[in-house]
């Protein structure tokens, strides 16, 4: 346990939240972590005695939603429903909030296909991903397409909180406060003060 705490240079109040299974932050909304990877990348397996056991991630639940569910896209699932037990929130719980991983830059580059699936996936009703491909019955070659073709056709969608593709990154507001000036005040020292006197 030592080399734990060593190797992550934990604070004596973080190692006895650790120690006593207390969460070392602690909020009224739930944050839900949003797998942004290809669905083929989402399994995790872990290793229970001599057992190889594999977890099912939100995405794929969420894909394999039974009939009475059919009109929840990935994004109402994830703020309003509980995946454990497909039953909906209380109608007075708050929404939870998402925390996307990893997330895909907005701007035309590498990352912009996978941007627009992770767009895509949240606000559209789909049994698997390859069915984001196809936008009022024509299939389109790459997620990018679709997600453009999808834009002029339907305009705007739900917010995702996910990022916008018009935005050229995060830039910061003009201050609306003008500055204030304050002439320094300037504390003298006791001996000098002293030394001014004699």
């Amino acid at each position: 346990m030592n080399t734990l705490i060593a190797g992550r240079d934990y604070s004596a109040q973080g190692t006895s939240h650790l120690l006593l299974n207390i969460p070392l932050q602690e909020g009224t909304r739930m944050v839900v972590v949003v797998d942004c990877r290809r669905l083929e990348l989402h399994g995790r397996s872990y290793r229970v005695d001599e057992d190889v056991k594999e977890t099912v991630g939100s995405y794929r639940k969420c894909l394999e939603i039974n009939d009475q569910h059919e009109d929840v896209t990935y994004l109402k699932c994830l703020q309003s429903y509980n995946p454990k037990t497909w039953r909906r929130l209380a109608a007075s719980a708050k929404k939870r909030v998402l925390f996307y991983f990893p997330r895909y830059k907005s701007i035309e580059a590498s990352q912009f296909n996978d941007f627009c699936r992770v767009k895509l996936m949240v606000v559209h009703l789909q049994r698997s991903p390859q069915e984001l491909l196809v936008m009022d019955g024509q299939r389109l070659d790459s997620f990018a397409a679709a997600y453009k073709f999808c834009r002029q056709l339907h305009h705007t969608h739900a917010d995702d909180h996910y990022g916008d593709p018009d935005a050229k990154g995060l830039r910061a507001e003009d201050d609306e406060i003008e500055p204030e000036t304050h002439e320094e005040l300037v504390i003298e020292e006791d001996w000098h003060e002293l030394a001014r006197a004699a």
